[in-house]
Protein backbone atom coordinates (compact mmCIF):
# COMPACT_ATOMS: atom_id res chain seq x y z
CA UNK A 1 0.00 0.00 0.00
CA UNK A 2 1.26 3.46 -0.85
CA UNK A 3 2.24 5.68 2.05
CA UNK A 4 1.45 9.34 1.67
CA UNK A 5 3.39 11.92 3.65
CA UNK A 6 1.66 13.77 6.51
CA UNK A 7 -1.73 12.13 5.87
CA UNK A 8 -4.17 13.05 8.64
CA UNK A 9 -7.56 11.59 9.53
CA UNK A 10 -9.15 14.72 8.06
CA UNK A 11 -7.21 14.15 4.81
CA UNK A 12 -8.41 10.53 4.71
CA UNK A 13 -12.02 11.68 5.12
CA UNK A 14 -11.61 14.20 2.29
CA UNK A 15 -10.05 11.54 0.07
CA UNK A 16 -12.91 9.16 0.87
CA UNK A 17 -15.39 11.90 -0.09
CA UNK A 18 -13.57 12.44 -3.41
CA UNK A 19 -13.69 8.71 -4.09
CA UNK A 20 -17.41 8.80 -4.79
CA UNK A 21 -19.83 5.91 -4.70
CA UNK A 22 -18.62 3.85 -7.67
CA UNK A 23 -18.77 0.23 -6.50
CA UNK A 24 -15.95 -0.80 -8.84
CA UNK A 25 -13.57 1.42 -6.88
CA UNK A 26 -14.34 -0.23 -3.52
CA UNK A 27 -11.59 -2.83 -4.02
CA UNK A 28 -8.96 -0.08 -4.01
CA UNK A 29 -7.77 1.65 -0.86
CA UNK A 30 -8.67 5.35 -0.57
CA UNK A 31 -4.96 6.25 -0.73
CA UNK A 32 -4.36 4.38 -3.99
CA UNK A 33 -7.60 5.61 -5.52
CA UNK A 34 -6.59 9.17 -4.68
CA UNK A 35 -3.12 8.72 -6.20
CA UNK A 36 -4.54 7.10 -9.33
CA UNK A 37 -7.09 9.85 -9.88
CA UNK A 38 -4.56 12.57 -9.13
CA UNK A 39 -2.16 10.94 -11.59
CA UNK A 40 -4.89 10.73 -14.24
CA UNK A 41 -5.36 14.49 -14.04
CA UNK A 42 -1.78 15.66 -13.47
CA UNK A 43 0.49 12.88 -14.70
CA UNK A 44 2.93 10.37 -13.26
CA UNK A 45 5.34 13.06 -12.04
CA UNK A 46 2.58 14.48 -9.83
CA UNK A 47 2.30 11.12 -8.05
CA UNK A 48 6.05 11.16 -7.41
CA UNK A 49 5.80 14.74 -6.16
CA UNK A 50 3.19 13.72 -3.59
CA UNK A 51 5.13 10.67 -2.45
CA UNK A 52 8.33 12.72 -2.18
CA UNK A 53 6.55 15.38 -0.14
CA UNK A 54 7.09 18.09 -2.77
CA UNK A 55 3.34 18.69 -3.03
CA UNK A 56 1.69 18.74 0.42
CA UNK A 57 -1.25 16.35 0.64
CA UNK A 58 -3.65 19.17 1.55
CA UNK A 59 -2.66 21.03 -1.63
CA UNK A 60 -3.00 17.83 -3.68
CA UNK A 61 -6.52 17.29 -2.35
CA UNK A 62 -7.46 20.87 -3.24
CA UNK A 63 -5.97 20.47 -6.74
CA UNK A 64 -7.86 17.24 -7.32
CA UNK A 65 -11.12 18.80 -6.20
CA UNK A 66 -10.54 21.74 -8.56
CA UNK A 67 -9.69 19.40 -11.45
CA UNK A 68 -12.90 17.46 -10.83
CA UNK A 69 -14.91 20.69 -10.93
CA UNK A 70 -13.28 21.71 -14.23
CA UNK A 71 -14.10 18.26 -15.66
CA UNK A 72 -17.72 18.50 -14.49
CA UNK A 73 -17.95 21.95 -16.05
CA UNK A 74 -16.76 20.51 -19.37
CA UNK A 75 -19.26 17.65 -19.11
CA UNK A 76 -22.03 20.15 -18.45
CA UNK A 77 -20.99 22.18 -21.50
CA UNK A 78 -21.02 19.03 -23.63
CA UNK A 79 -24.46 18.02 -22.38
CA UNK A 80 -25.80 21.50 -23.03
CA UNK A 81 -24.35 21.49 -26.55
CA UNK A 82 -25.95 18.09 -27.19
CA UNK A 83 -29.27 19.44 -25.94
CA UNK A 84 -29.10 22.38 -28.34
CA UNK A 85 -28.05 20.07 -31.18
CA UNK A 86 -31.41 18.29 -30.91
CA UNK A 87 -33.46 21.50 -31.25
CA UNK A 88 -34.54 23.52 -34.29
CA UNK A 89 -32.00 25.73 -36.08
CA UNK A 90 -33.03 28.98 -34.36
CA UNK A 91 -32.81 27.46 -30.87
CA UNK A 92 -29.53 25.78 -31.78
CA UNK A 93 -27.97 29.04 -33.02
CA UNK A 94 -29.17 30.98 -29.99
CA UNK A 95 -27.99 28.32 -27.53
CA UNK A 96 -24.62 27.82 -29.19
CA UNK A 97 -23.86 31.54 -29.10
CA UNK A 98 -22.45 31.11 -25.57
CA UNK A 99 -19.98 28.47 -26.77
CA UNK A 100 -19.02 30.47 -29.87
CA UNK A 101 -18.28 33.53 -27.73
CA UNK A 102 -16.20 31.44 -25.27
CA UNK A 103 -14.13 30.05 -28.13
CA UNK A 104 -13.20 33.36 -29.77
CA UNK A 105 -9.51 34.18 -29.71
CA UNK A 106 -8.46 37.80 -29.42
CA UNK A 107 -5.54 38.64 -31.66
Amino acid sequence: MAKLPDLTEEDLKKIERLKGTDTASKDVSPELYFLAEFGAYFGWDAIFAIEAGIIPISKAIDLLEAAQKVRYSHLYDQALAMYYATKDAATFNKGMKVFVNKSKVVE
